[in-house]
């Protein structure tokens, strides 16, 4: 429902699990947006936002890659994005993130993060 690069008030790497419609309107503020909020059902769903955290140039991204309830568990894998070793970048200081709408669990949430260095663009 929402993602950019630009959420300059999360500077360190962070994850949300957003239940209430106040606490996603802090969430939302965080990410700089000036798109309206949308609304949520959170009786139905509720909100995962993941942040990067401030990084020193563009090439860099965050993405939740999937959802999946195992019993009580609901895991939630995440990839982080970050430019090859001599890739041109834009050079200026980003932030990204993403959040998603998933249907509303009681499990108990457990993330998986996994890294991935992007190679170069053939030139």
């Amino acid at each position: 429902i929402g993602h950019g690069s630009s959420a300059q008030e999360v500077t360190a790497r962070k994850n949300y699990a957003v239940y209430t419609e106040d606490e996603f309107a802090k969430v939302w503020k965080m990410t700089g947006s000036t798109e309206e909020m949308p609304v949520i059902d959170f009786t139905k769903a509720y909100v995962i936002a993941v942040f990067a955290g401030t990084k020193p140039t563009g090439g860099y991204a965050i993405s939740v890659e999937g959802v999946s309830d195992v019993g009580d568990v609901r895991s939630v894998s995440i990839l982080s994005e970050k430019p090859g070793v001599g890739c041109i970048t834009t050079q200026a200081i980003t932030s990204p993130y993403q959040i998603i709408r998933v249907p509303f669990s009681g499990a108990t949430i457990s993330r998986v993060d996994v890294e991935k260095e992007v190679p170069c663009p053939s030139r």
